[in-house]
């Protein structure tokens, strides 16, 4: 992120001089200059990455389940274990059109 006055913004109140002054530091470790817009910024970045991962989190179960329902006719309940622990941690659920070519042996 660039300084305040790079970016074109309205930097603080004007002091005696009239010159407008922003507190900003510098952030090494994040390679960004901070003050209360980077940081409030930033803030809705997390919250927004939050929310879609909660988002993706529930798809996730659904597609779980919705995977159990279709495979508990076929598969023993520790076959049903692996799998579901396979899908958490590839990050995916799996269609079913995938789902029954690893069951058919067409695909791993």
């Amino acid at each position: 992120m660039l300084p305040a006055a790079a970016r074109d913004m309205d930097v603080g109140m004007p002091d005696e001089t009239e010159s407008r002054h922003w507190l900003q530091w510098w952030d090494s470790d994040q390679g960004l200059w901070r003050d209360r817009e980077v940081n409030t910024e930033r803030k809705m970045q997390e919250v927004r990455a939050e929310a879609e991962r909660k988002v993706q989190e529930a798809h996730l179960d659904e597609r779980i389940t919705g995977m159990h329902s279709m495979l508990k006719t076929k598969l023993f309940g520790a076959s049903l274990a692996q799998i579901e622990a396979n899908w958490r941690q590839a990050g995916q659920g799996r269609t079913m059109a995938e789902v029954t070519e690893v069951w058919l042996g067409q695909a791993d």
